[in-house]
């Protein structure tokens, strides 16, 4: 488990990866970038990214001393970015206006999500009441 309060070394990883860029920024700004740059090492897992990872000119190496972010050696990273929609919450469609703009054929195959009351039990939120409205044959859901 790593831990931001960790010096970031193979054995006492940080937890997120703002910390380690912020680390590296520290290090240039300080001491410089060493010989032959550096490797951000991402241990195996799925990481769910609450806010965008941002990276600037300031977090460019060069070609003598890259930056690289990468996975562990034979191990999988997954970075993960926006909400989950889970399938309890797809319901099938009910207004007829909707209805009425789909072939008949695939009215039973439509769902739709209700954005608005999805987002603000999650603390996000919505300018409008959207629905996002999906076929299940075009969309897979996997569970966990």
């Amino acid at each position: 488990q790593g831990n931001d309060e960790n010096p970031g070394t193979l054995a006492e990883p940080f937890a997120t990866l703002e910390r380690a860029r912020n680390a590296i920024r520290d290090l240039k700004s300080g001491s410089g970038m060493p010989k032959g740059g550096i490797v951000v090492y991402i241990r195996e897992g799925e990481y769910r990214m609450e806010h965008t990872f941002e990276l600037s000119n300031q977090d460019s190496g060069t070609a003598e001393a890259p930056i690289v972010y990468r996975a562990y050696p034979n191990e999988t990273v997954r970075l993960i970015g926006g909400i989950e929609l889970r399938p309890e919450l797809f319901h099938p469609v009910s207004d007829e206006a909707v209805l009425d703009r789909l072939k008949p054929e695939v009215r039973d195959l439509v769902l739709q999500f209700d954005l608005a009351a999805n987002m603000a039990r999650s603390n996000s939120t919505v300018s409008d009441c959207l629905k996002l409205t999906l076929r299940l044959n075009c969309f897979s859901i996997t569970k966990r």
